[in-house]
């Protein structure tokens, strides 16, 4: 799944916005929208979902026939405080929680 690099990447070939506007649109505008009233910002007391990306580098490879190819230059992601990426590979980990409708 490649819509968040794909965006990141578009940003900066056109120089569309600066990078913090891109990150905004895709982090803390979306949790806004779907009512998380405690992600989507580096804040204290948030849940601690990082993801540590070259700007330089990141972007999509897969495609229609390919889906589930690794996305590039996604280092780390890390997910309610724990790592789940390291040095751009899933490690297993599965730390993400349920959202439920209210």
């Amino acid at each position: 799944m490649s819509t968040f690099p794909k965006h990141v990447r578009l940003v900066r070939e056109n120089g569309l916005f600066p990078l913090e506007k891109a990150v905004e649109k895709i982090t803390a505008i979306p949790a806004r929208a779907a009512h998380l009233a405690d992600t989507g910002m580096l804040l204290e007391g948030y849940r601690a979902d990082v993801c540590v990306f070259d700007w330089n580098a990141v972007g999509e490879t897969n495609d229609f026939t390919r889906p589930y190819a690794k996305n590039k230059g996604i280092g780390w992601v890390i997910v309610n405080g724990a790592i789940a990426v390291e040095n751009g590979d899933y490690n297993g980990a599965r730390p993400g929680k349920l959202l439920k409708r209210r």
